[in-house]
């Protein structure tokens, strides 16, 4: 009888040692960081087309991040020639500078003319909110230096990012900015949006998940009632 008895105890303890090493490993998952897309501006990437940054004709490009997230980088897409003039980029909310950045600093000088993608670091710790203005200023590239000056690739239907817009100078202009913009979020995060999105397809992988951890959390039970069967049969 106390055979029995501590069998049972022992089955029962590896049933929760399961369940806290299958509870753990998805917590552990679902607490993971990952960086991804919060914002995707396609264009046309064609050098012939795009828009030059030199002189007075700064561009810039509005953005909105809706909810708060540390975000890591920007990405913008540019034709460079071998021979590029001086870029300033920098980036506002609310008319205060947050970050700044020399294109020369993030691309290679006498690198062979072609498209880039400009990769911008962000401080990841710091939490985005709100509306953005990303400027590129070639105050540096002279009207007669036009050969020197960078381009970027605009997407000219303004429904494709509705969010925002770009100017040249103070002129506003129907499109966007090829961009894109990087953040940082944790696994679970992801599934709560794909829940909301999605709630019927979510609420069955819920179940899938629950009976899994049911059977594997079983195992022990299932294994040793299988034993007692096969023992009897050999009496």
């Amino acid at each position: 009888m106390k055979k029995e008895i501590i069998f049972v105890i022992i089955r029962y303890l590896l049933s929760v040692v399961i369940l806290i090493v299958v509870i753990g490993s998805g917590w552990l998952m679902a607490t993971k960081y990952e960086e991804y897309k919060i914002i995707d501006i396609l264009a046309y990437r064609d050098p012939g087309f795009a828009l030059k940054i030199y002189a007075q004709f700064n561009v810039s490009q509005e953005f909105v991040i809706n909810e708060r997230t540390p975000v890591t980088r920007l990405i913008i897409p540019m034709f460079i020639p071998q021979e590029a003039g001086a870029v300033e980029i920098s980036l506002r909310q609310e008319g205060n500078v947050l970050e700044q950045w020399r294109l020369s600093e993030y691309h290679e000088a006498g690198k062979n003319e072609g498209i880039y993608e400009i990769a911008l670091p962000l401080d990841s710790e710091t939490a985005w909110e709100g509306k953005y203005v990303l400027t590129m200023d070639g105050r540096e590239i002279s009207s007669n230096e036009q050969g020197k000056a960078p381009r970027i690739f605009i997407e000219k239907d303004d429904g494709r990012y509705p969010a925002g817009n770009y100017w040249i100078a103070s002129n506003k202009k129907n499109g966007d900015i090829s961009m894109q913009v990087f953040g940082r979020r944790q696994k679970w995060q992801r599934y709560k949006q794909g829940a909301i999105e999605n709630p019927t397809r979510a609420i069955i992988t819920g179940m899938a998940y629950l009976l899994a951890v049911v059977i594997i959390a079983a195992a022990p039970h299932a294994l040793w009632r299988q034993k007692e069967g096969s023992g009897q049969g050999e009496s």
